[in-house]
């Protein structure tokens, strides 16, 4: 089975979503099924064979746990290499989150991507250094998230790692997105 990289933040469970036959793609929704997933916590997957590979960055324990049970129920997994990481509990990166959230989130250029259950612009805060993560429609609201987290005091650095593509229909750019649809069915 060839590599495919699934970015787990993009997806909402929505009713009858799950019954696919792509492993990918039932593992990707059973994933975002689990409690407590935020817009500052990012879980991707990539299946090489049999073997998940499971990254991104979490804000508590329990989502890597989580994650590992639901990625084992994809049919023709049989190992699972944990590599999520747990980032460290600090009030300063807490304060940080509510106000890049309140910046991001609050720009009118980006608000759109508020209404969505599962956030597709993820803000990932690690001892004040600030990754974004996720996918926009556009150049101009990666600009936008990226310049905004870039005002907020405390903020040490800002990496963007935001895919431009069409959230609400066809791909655009060159990095694929697996579907869209449950975006599109809570965001109209």
């Amino acid at each position: 089975m060839k590599s495919q990289t699934v970015l787990l933040m993009m997806f909402a469970a929505v009713s009858g979503w799950a019954q696919t036959t792509e492993p990918a793609e039932q593992g990707q929704s059973e994933t975002m099924t689990i409690p407590y997933f935020g817009v500052f916590d990012n879980i991707q997957y990539q299946l090489k064979g049999t073997t998940a590979i499971l990254s991104g960055q979490v804000t508590r324990p329990n989502l890597k746990r989580s994650a590992e049970t639901f990625v084992s129920f994809i049919p023709g997994v049989e190992k699972i290499e944990n590599q999520i990481e747990v980032l460290p509990a600090s009030a300063s990166d807490d304060d940080l989150r509510a106000a890049l959230y309140a910046a991001i989130y609050g720009n009118l250029s980006v608000e759109v991507y508020d209404c969505a259950v599962v956030k597709p612009l993820r803000i990932i805060v690690k001892e004040g250094s600030v990754t974004l993560e996720g996918a926009v429609n556009s150049e101009h609201d990666d600009s936008v998230a990226k310049a905004q987290a870039a005002t907020v005091p405390g903020v040490l650095s800002v990496t963007d790692h935001l895919r431009v593509t069409n959230l609400l229909g066809s791909e655009a750019g060159k990095h694929a997105v697996l579907s869209t649809a449950p975006y599109a069915a809570v965001c109209p």
